[in-house]
């Protein structure tokens, strides 16, 4: 087994021994079975501890608190919840902008956690950061991000725009063109984090049980290798290592984030930097960077991994030099002067996508089940509003917290959406990373030809899309995907029929189900090579599927063999519903990141 300290260096940087708690070994009865001391464990047990403290809790875990992505994330402390906008599209203004408050609120809440238990874990709110950096369609991408924020009802106060000379009062890039700036993120230490809130946990009273795996659960027991837990309540709060617990393996799809830091910099070459208040930064290629300036002067920077056929989980994050290398090369782009800087640590994590990438917080109370997860690596925040509200949930309360669209309460586990089998995830996963590094190696080509810029430019997908969200529909209640009705004054029913061949496009400038030919046509809308989902294609039998409402030029489109109805919702929003077309390939676009 990997020793402790090096699994990143956040553990590294711990003064204190990293010895495992002893192991459960006798049968015990608990009111709640926590299975996970990472942040979404630790967090549901602190919470629910401190409004019913007369309830036992027990938490076991496989290793030691921290040892999954907990201990090992990039320190991104974000206000925000993966995929909000399209779990938000539904509800009105008002209810929006409160929801929105909600998760902005995030880092507040957790620094007010950290000063009532006095814990250090090197917390800094100084904002994020969203760099357009390196090629110019990263500045032009990155605006009509800032675009689509402001029709989802974000204000300047929440993201606004920063030209390079503003951008370089904080961060000095190297070929800046500007960006977004947003105040609403902290940087922390991770594993101090975790470690200071699970002895936080046992001073309320709750015992945490290390070196225990579940090997099997099922409603009101979990059994050990040396002892069984009775319980009224389980939380599986296992995130990436959902594959150990059957079956929700098949909801949560783990991929690996991988990250380096340098050694401590001088405070000159800091000077040269910026980032003198704790800010986090990514620039906008799908590269998918990230990183931070840390307690120590270190830079720790970050981007995407990989996946493993089949959803193995990756044991060994011993880095190869390839691995190293890439990251080397991406921060040295935007930092020249730290290309042949030292690099003391390397690491990664394993992190849970769900399916379309919409995180839950679920309560099944048939059967005595709460778990929440899906963060897509935007846990580190996430993860305080999940113990927030499974702890509402168990107690039954009725407030703000269980009345957000991503809580799924009175719902059974197999209410969430299942991955589709291999190949097709392998496949579309390899496809869509493939079609990223050409892009990305082309547009940052100065010498690149015009017309291989436009081939691989990411201008019409938004950089929202390949980034932090993913532009997949909406699901409703019925599990049907549903769009907002906007009739087009100029429609008239039955006057396009699937198959003509029409140029079409959805709101966003995304296009949509398309066959034949019009896949190539696809492929370079959606700015890659042409071949490069053609794999994904043919494994999956479909194509990608924009979210919002679908609008010929002049009139609306539907896809071939969809059947829709119309409902009514809470809001009195009238919307269409979409049968299913199968399993998508752009499902498979996952941003790969631990923040």
């Amino acid at each position: 087994m990997q020793p402790l300290r090096t699994l990143s260096l956040w553990m590294d940087q711990l003064d204190e021994p990293l010895c495992a708690r002893p192991a459960l070994r006798e049968d015990l009865a608990a009111d709640v079975c926590i299975i996970g001391a990472g942040y979404t464990g630790l967090w549901t047990a602190y919470y629910l501890k401190r409004q019913a403290p007369h309830l036992n809790i027990a938490v076991i875990d496989a290793n030691i608190a921290g040892f999954g992505a907990s201990g090992r994330n990039g320190g991104w402390l974000m206000g925000n919840l993966l995929g909000e906008d399209r779990l938000l599209a539904t509800l009105s203004p008002q209810q929006r902008r409160a929801s929105i408050d909600l998760l902005h609120g995030n880092p507040d809440e957790v620094h007010g956690v950290l000063q009532r238990e006095g814990i250090d874990c090197d917390y800094r709110k100084g904002g994020v950061l969203y760099c357009a950096a390196r090629y110019p369609e990263q500045e032009r991408s990155l605006r009509a991000y800032l675009d689509d924020l402001y029709r989802q009802g974000m204000t300047e106060d929440d993201y606004h725009w920063l030209r390079p000379e503003q951008l370089e009062n904080q961060l000095r890039v190297s070929n800046a063109f500007g960006a977004i700036y947003s105040p609403h993120t902290a940087t922390i230490q991770p594993a101090k984090l975790v470690r200071g809130l699970a002895r936080a946990v046992e001073a309320l009273g709750v015992p945490i049980f290390e070196n225990t795996p579940a090997i099997d659960w099922q409603p009101g027991e979990v059994r050990t290798p040396l002892a069984r837990i009775r319980c009224q309540w389980m939380v599986p709060a296992v995130e990436g290592y959902a594959a150990s617990l059957p079956p929700l393996g098949k909801h949560q799809l783990p991929v690996q984030s991988l990250l380096i830091a340098t050694e401590p910099l001088p405070e000159s070459t800091w000077e040269q930097i910026g980032l003198s208040q704790g800010q986090a930064f990514s620039e906008s290629s799908r590269q998918v960077t990230y990183g931070q300036r840390t307690a120590d002067n270190r830079l720790v920077f970050g981007a995407r991994g990989g996946y493993r056929f089949g959803g193995r989980l990756r044991e060994n994050f011993n880095l190869d030099a390839h691995e190293i290398e890439l990251r080397r090369y991406l921060f040295s782009e935007l930092f020249p002067q730290l290309k042949h800087v030292r690099i003391t640590h390397s690491w990664g994590g394993n992190l849970g996508m769900a399916r379309r990438f919409r995180p839950h917080m679920l309560c099944d109370r048939q059967r005595g089940i709460a778990l929440a997860g899906g963060y897509g690596g935007e846990g580190v925040g996430a993860t305080n509003l999940g113990g927030r509200t499974l702890a509402a949930l168990i107690l039954n309360q009725h407030n703000e917290l269980t009345a957000q669209p991503w809580v799924l309460d009175n719902r059974p586990v197999s209410s969430l959406a299942s991955w589709p089998p291999e190949p097709c995830r392998w496949l579309g996963y390899n496809a869509i990373i493939q079609s990223f590094i050409h892009e990305d190696r082309t547009l940052a080509n100065p010498a690149s030809a015009p017309w291989r810029r436009r081939l691989a430019s990411p201008l019409r997908t938004s950089w929202k899309a390949s980034c932090t969200d993913f532009p997949f529909p909406d699901t409703g209640p019925t599990g049907h995907e549903h769009y907002p009705v906007q009739e087009h004054p100029q429609r008239r029913p039955g006057a396009f029929k699937p198959g003509r061949g029409a140029a079409w496009r959805t709101r966003s400038g995304d296009v949509g189900h398309l066959r034949g030919a019009q896949r190539w046509r696809r492929n370079r809308h959606l700015g890659m090579h042409p071949r490069a989902l053609a794999a994904a294609d043919r494994a999956t039998g479909v194509l990608p599927f924009h979210q919002g409402p679908l609008h010929f030029h002049p009139r609306r489109w539907r896809a071939p063999g969809h059947r829709s109805r119309r409902r009514i919702d809470a809001t009195g929003q009238q919307h269409r519903h979409l049968g299913h077309p199968g399993d998508r390939a752009q499902d498979l676009r996952t941003h790969l990141l631990i923040r």
